[in-house]
């Protein structure tokens, strides 16, 4: 049965396809089945549409409460996601059963950006063009990171393998490179800047400091600021004062220079002393003493830290000391003399002169005094170097000839081959009594000055050249 068109209310049955039988509409109560082989396929009630096969539309309406195992034209099971979810956030598998859906705070908006949030971005690699990489959290990865244009980070930015950048990096909680020799490449050439407005400051925790030069024939550069010497390049201690410095004209102005050696006795800082010999390749020394020719004849140096018998000590060539007692000082300028009772230390004046046929005790300069202060003196440690001559005083024994002892074996027959030069403390014309006739040593290393016969007893100072 066939209609084409038809008016008024008409009472039929099932409706069958006239060339294909089981094909046909079933009319029941409050449904309707529409079959194709004789089998239902879609059915209508009061309440749901169904299908027993799958139903394909270009679009589907209404809020989608009521679909149920909807899925891809390619998939095999129902997926299933929240009641809710963010704007433009990338949906998560939930579980490994690939049937449900979970919220993310990934996002993407509809410019293609990518928004991660608080959370972190890892890769393997990376590769970013255009307008580079922002982030307010931790830029991590495990391999090489190449940005064609800038990174502006506002946390870390941490990467294990390789992290080349053409453009900008910022970082507001700085860069960390996670695995050991690993470089950080800017470019391929020309210049290469750290820039920074106040103070900047390149520091290792642990070990050394290195900054290595590997193409041979080029320098380690320090560049000043200016050309007028305010600009200065400084070496500091740990407590931020400044050891040495060159500013821009060459010149070093340095308080302190030295060498490093062990100690051969005890040594107090700040003690005047002298090189007695080696161990290996490293220079011992020993305090100073006016009373020895080893510890007399310089070269003469400070000890810039205390040692025990063979420890490490620091030797320089001037030190300046502060906030000690100068009271004995009558002005500045006053001399530094090393200390004939206490082997090491110094004494402000003169020390006093040895008698007759004593032995030496020489006279040797070693600072001079920069402020007079019981509490707050300050002195300058500047000590001879080697070959200076060897200065003494001696009281006249009232005889013709006044004697010095204790030169020895290294002064022994020494009469030709050293110059002596003596003089008193008076002024005398020719044929006075206290008129110096000679003075040389002996062979038997005693210093003999000899005088016109005389009674008295003026002070003598010989220096020994040689």
């Amino acid at each position: 049965m066939a209609y084409n068109t038809s008016k008024g209310d008409r009472e039929l049955g099932d409706i069958k396809n006239e060339a294909d039988p089981d094909t046909q509409i079933d009319f029941g109560s409050d449904t309707l089945t529409f079959k194709t082989n004789d089998a239902g396929r879609l059915f209508v009630t009061n309440t749901h549409v169904s299908c027993s096969v799958n139903l394909s539309a270009s679009a589907f309406y209404g809020d989608g409460s009521w679909l149920q195992g909807v899925t891809g034209s390619g998939g095999t099971g129902d997926a299933s996601g929240p009641g809710s979810s963010t704007d433009n956030a990338i949906a998560r598998y939930d579980g490994a059963g690939g049937k449900t859906l979970q919220n993310s705070s990934v996002t993407i908006d509809d410019a293609g950006n990518i928004t991660a949030g608080s959370a972190q971005i890892s890769v393997n690699s990376a590769v970013v063009g255009g307008g580079g990489v922002s982030s307010t959290g931790t830029i991590s990865g495990s391999g090489e990171l190449t940005v064609k244009n800038n990174i502006v980070s506002q946390a870390s930015v941490n990467v294990s393998g390789n992290a080349n950048i053409a453009g900008f990096l910022t970082a507001s909680q700085g860069i960390s490179l996670t695995s050991d020799s690993q470089r950080l490449s800017v470019g391929s050439t020309g210049q290469f800047y750290v820039v920074h407005a106040s103070n900047t400051i390149l520091a290792n925790q642990v070990g050394h400091l290195t900054f290595d030069v590997e193409t041979s024939g080029k320098n380690l550069r320090f560049q000043l600021g200016d050309d007028t010497g305010a600009s200065k390049v400084q070496f500091r201690n740990n407590s931020g004062n400044s050891v040495t410095s060159v500013d821009s004209a060459g010149i070093l102005a340095t308080n302190a220079y030295g060498l490093n050696g062990i100690a051969s006795g005890s040594i107090s800082l700040n003690d005047i002393i002298v090189p007695v010999g080696y161990s290996s390749t490293v220079v011992k020394f020993a305090k100073a003493s006016p009373k020895t020719l080893s510890g007399s004849r310089g070269p003469f140096y400070v000890s810039y830290t205390a040692a025990g018998d063979g420890a490490s000590v620091t030797a320089l060539k001037s030190r300046l000391i502060t906030g000690i007692d100068t009271s004995a000082a009558q002005n500045v300028g006053d001399a530094l003399y090393l200390n004939p009772v206490s082997s090491g230390s110094y004494v402000i004046g003169v020390p006093n002169p040895t008698a007759d046929d004593a032995h030496f005790s020489l006279i040797v300069r070693v600072g001079r005094v920069l402020n007079v202060h019981a509490s707050t003196g300050a002195v300058i440690l500047e000590p001879p170097g080697a070959g200076a001559p060897l200065v003494g005083q001696v009281i006249a024994g009232g005889g013709s000839s006044t004697f010095v002892t204790g030169f020895g074996a290294a002064f022994s027959g020494s009469q030709g081959s050293c110059a002596v030069q003596a003089t008193a403390n008076t002024d005398p014309s020719p044929g006075d009594d206290d008129q110096i006739k000679t003075a040389f040593i002996r062979a038997d290393g005693k210093l003999q000055i000899s005088l016109d016969d005389s009674s008295g007893t003026p002070l003598l100072t010989y220096t020994i050249y040689g």
